[in-house]
Parts: C-alpha cells; sequence; structure tokens
C-alpha cells in the first residue's frame, strides 16, 4: 500500500477496497522498519496519525463542469 500514488489510494478509499486507518498503519509499519536504518524522522506521533486517520472520510469525487465563463 506504501507504494501506491496518491490518486490510486483516493480511488481505493472511495470504493472501499481500504480505509484510512490501514494506510496509516502501513506507513507507521514502514517507518517503523526502516527508520533505524534511515534516521529520516526526529518525532513520529503514531497515535496522533491514527486518531486522524479514524475521522477521515472519503470525499465524493468532484463534478467538472464543461461550462467556459466568460
Amino acid at each position: 500500500m506504501t507504494d501506491r500514488p496518491i490518486h490510486e489510494l483516493t480511488e481505493a478509499y472511495r470504493s472501499g477496497a481500504t480505509t484510512p486507518s490501514a494506510v496509516t498503519e502501513a506507513y507507521l509499519a514502514r517507518i517503523e522498519a526502516l527508520d533505524g536504518k534511515l534516521g529520516a524522522y526526529l518525532t513520529v506521533t503514531g497515535e496522533g496519525a491514527r486518531a486522524a486517520a479514524a475521522t477521515t472520510r472519503p470525499s465524493p469525487p468532484r463534478i467538472r463542469s464543461r461550462f467556459v465563463a466568460f
């Protein structure tokens, strides 16, 4: 899941194939697995990320207008 671009994740959220909480857990696991070697993060706020993901709901697709304002 951590290798998917954001447009694919957005579609997966909307279709119900995954959830923000599942993606958050995948990223937190990746950080935990790799950060000891990389040292890329000073602080990881996993509980805050989990709380934010739990309250996130996918937005409906945007409708693009075909009309052009003159």
